[in-house]
């Protein structure tokens, strides 16, 4: 299996076609199968669901969600020890 680490603005890309790189996200989601896990820093997965992205595209992105392998990685513990350096 493959990890692919997603940003924010790779799920702005893939869902909002007005996106200057919406084509290249559709190319890069339309070359990855059931062999790829997508790895979600939970940052990012706060960021977009906090935006009014998520009001226009809620429904695409749940899809997505539920129909390909997704690790989220919680960094609270790397935060905090970042806070504290």
């Amino acid at each position: 299996m493959q990890h692919i680490l997603t940003d924010t603005g790779f799920w702005f890309a893939l869902f909002d076609k007005k996106d200057q790189y919406h084509k290249k996200a559709l190319e890069i989601a339309n070359t990855i199968d059931i062999q790829h896990y997508f790895v979600l820093p939970f940052p990012s997965l706060y960021e977009t669901l906090n935006t009014t992205f998520i009001k226009n595209h809620r429904d695409a992105f749940d899809v997505f969600l539920k129909t390909h392998h997704i690790i989220t990685i919680y960094d609270a513990k790397y935060a905090n020890q970042a806070l504290n350096a």
